[in-house]
Formats: C-alpha cells, structure tokens, sequence
C-alpha cells in the first residue's frame, strides 16, 4: 500500500510539473480555450503514463 501513496504523489508532482511548465515552454501570453485544454490534457496524460509505467 505504500508504494500506491509513492506513485500517487509522484503522480501529482507530474501533473502540477508539467501544468505549470507548459506555459513556459509554448509561451502564450494571450489566453485560449484551445491552449489551456491542451495544457490540462497533456499534464494528466504525462500523470498517468507516469502511473501506468511505474506499475510492478
């Protein structure tokens, strides 16, 4: 069961990572309902790939 809590929050880590690096690296300033749904997606999917792949 400890394991699972590692994972879940490296899991979190990821996704708040990624959420707020994002928008460093495209570096749009204006705001886009396009952008922040591909920032959102990408951050849950690089979450769960993390979760899938550090499965034993």
């Amino acid at each position: 069961m400890k394991d699972e809590y590692k994972r879940g929050l490296i899991s979190v880590c990821i996704f708040v990572l990624i959420f707020f690096v994002f928008k460093l690296l495209v570096g749009v300033s204006a705001y886009d309902d396009g952008i922040e749904a591909m920032r959102f997606l990408s951050a849950v999917l690089g979450a769960g790939c993390y979760w899938v792949g550090s499965r034993k």
